[in-house]
C-alpha cells in the first residue's frame, strides 16, 4: 500500500541548497530564461493548469511527478511555482517506493523556505546572474526579462550574492 507524506525539512543551510540549485539547473543543461516544461518534462514530471488547485505537486514516484498552477497565473508567477515545486521534489522527496508526495498549496514552514531558496538560485544562477547584471548594466528589469522572472527574484537573488547593496 502507498503511504502518502509531505515534504519534511532537509535543514540544509540556504548556501548548500543553492549549490544544489544551481548544480540541478546546470545538469538539466537547460538555458536560462527557459520554458517551464523543458526543465519538468527533463526528469519525468508535467504541469498542469487548473481552475481549482489543492496541491502544487503531486509525486507518484521516481521521474514521474505532476505540478499543479492555478489557471489565473501569469508566467513570471507560473515559473516561480514550478520552480519551488521542483525544489520539493528534488530536496524532500525520498525515493522509497512506498510513498507519495503530496505538497498542499497553503504548506509552510522550513521544507517550504528550502523550496523557495531552491527556486530563487534555480530561476537565478550566480553565473548566469553576474554575466547578465554585467550586459544589462546592473538594469533589474532588463536581467528580469532575460531570465523570465519577477524583478523582485532579481533583487533579492543579487542582494544575496552581493552584486548589490543591500
Amino acid at each position: 500500500m502507498t503511504r502518502i507524506v509531505t515534504p519534511q525539512a532537509c535543514n540544509l543551510p540556504r548556501e548548500t541548497i543553492e549549490g544544489f540549485a544551481e548544480s540541478v539547473f546546470s545538469r538539466l543543461g537547460i538555458e536560462p530564461g527557459a520554458d517551464d516544461s523543458e526543465f519538468v518534462d527533463n526528469i519525468g514530471g508535467c504541469v498542469h493548469r487548473a481552475d481549482t488547485v489543492s496541491y502544487s505537486l503531486v509525486v507518484h514516484e521516481p521521474e514521474r511527478f505532476d505540478v499543479y498552477v492555478p489557471q489565473t497565473c501569469g508566467l513570471f508567477d507560473t515559473r516561480q511555482m514550478v520552480a519551488r515545486a521542483l525544489g520539493h521534489y528534488v530536496l524532500h522527496f525520498s525515493q522509497d517506493a512506498d510513498s507519495e508526495m503530496l505538497v498542499p498549496t497553503n504548506l509552510s514552514g522550513n521544507a517550504t523556505w528550502e523550496a523557495g531558496v531552491f527556486a530563487l538560485a534555480f530561476l537565478a544562477p550566480s553565473s548566469v546572474l553576474r554575466t547578465e547584471m554585467i550586459r544589462a548594466n546592473n538594469v533589474i528589469v532588463d536581467v528580469a526579462s532575460i531570465l523570465r522572472v519577477e524583478p523582485s527574484v532579481i533583487r533579492t537573488r543579487a542582494r544575496q550574492l552581493g552584486l548589490l547593496a543591500a
